[in-house]
């Protein structure tokens, strides 16, 4: 994909990640005075360029050390088998239940017990994939554009999707969030419709 995004533009958005700030598509969109769509190209250019992540509306800074899902499915598979045990505990039956990607949440799909009739919706597909031959859970995919770094669907359709549905737990992967802290400064995120 050729970079055609406007230097001032793609300087001031590489600044505001290489601090480790988010930046967000409908904002960049307003102080450029340019459309979300044109903002949307722009960070699909640096993303391809491996210069940001693409997420939800926007994009993040470049973890350093992230690595795909399927690289950390291995790692650290008793710290991920107790969160999972703790996280079975709180999921209520005949509840619906969203998880989004990451490898604690694979190890918390592999130890649901049967039969508590649960739905269980998703954006990852591996998590999906665990998910599929259990016909006590009612599986329900989030679709969208697959990021094969992420494993799952995590644009605007996904958003959007997720934002209709009526919650009872929300389940998040914690990626880039360790007993030291988090890999990138925490900002406060842009308001989003509530999903309950």
């Amino acid at each position: 994909m050729p970079n055609d995004i406007p230097s001032s533009r793609r300087d001031t958005i590489l600044a505001r990640l290489s601090l480790g700030e988010p930046v967000h598509a409908g904002a960049l969109a307003k102080e450029f005075g340019v459309s979300e769509d044109a903002i949307r190209r722009d960070l699909r250019g640096l993303a391809a360029e491996g210069l940001c992540r693409r997420v939800y509306g926007g994009a993040l800074p470049v973890v350093e050390g992230a690595r795909p899902m399927a690289e950390r499915v291995g790692e650290d598979v008793h710290r991920k088998r107790a969160l999972a045990d703790a996280a079975v505990r709180v999921i209520e039956p005949s509840s619906l239940v969203f998880m989004d990607n990451g490898s604690s949440n694979l190890a918390l799909v592999q130890t649901l017990p049967s039969y508590r009739n649960l739905t269980i919706a998703t954006s990852s597909v591996t998590i999906a994939a665990a998910l599929q031959h259990r016909d006590d859970i009612d599986l329900l995919v989030v679709g969208g554009m697959i990021d094969r770094m992420v494993g799952g669907a995590v644009d605007g359709t996904a958003l959007e999707a997720i934002a209709r549905l009526n919650i009872d737990l929300c389940v998040l992967g914690a990626c880039a969030v360790s007993a030291k802290g988090a890999s990138v400064p925490m900002t406060r995120p842009t308001p989003v419709s509530s999903v309950r």
